[in-house]
């Protein structure tokens, strides 16, 4: 008895140290967004009122993808950066240790030019397929 006694209190025990957590701990689920950090962006580089009408709607996907290039410059096409991307994860699987420098200063002049692809919105079922059907037919037109 003493025996099943200390086997489920130490089940018990790695239980509850397993379940214990933080909400910054959790999994991020499939339908959150990726956000782009606003915190490095200076908007008082751009003129948001060329993006407001008489009625005072703001054109905020206009006005994100014009502070985005007075930060970090011209944006690629979504194509290009698709291609671009996927050119860079293939050549990290074969790379060596000589190479990973430069393929990672490769990454980083991508990420660059490809924040407005950030923006895309995906947050349902339907903008995720549609993405990825996007994404497939820029990679089957690459090839």
């Amino acid at each position: 008895m003493k025996a099943f006694f200390y086997i489920t209190f130490s089940l018990a025990c790695i239980a509850l140290t397993a379940c214990k957590g933080s909400a910054e701990d959790a999994d991020v689920s499939d339908t959150d967004t990726l956000q782009v950090d606003t915190t490095a962006i200076d908007s008082s580089l751009v003129d948001t009122t060329a993006f407001t009408d008489d009625s005072g709607y703001v054109d905020e996907a206009l006005e994100t993808e014009n502070i985005i290039e007075a930060t970090y410059g011209k944006q690629w096409d979504f194509c290009d950066c698709v291609v671009k991307n996927d050119s860079v994860n293939k050549a990290i699987e074969t790379a060596g240790d000589d190479e990973f420098d430069a393929i990672l200063e490769r990454m980083d002049e991508i990420d660059k030019h490809c924040k407005k692809m950030l923006t895309t919105p995906n947050t349902t079922p339907e903008e995720r397929a549609k993405h990825d059907r996007k994404v497939r037919k820029c990679l089957k037109n690459a090839k």
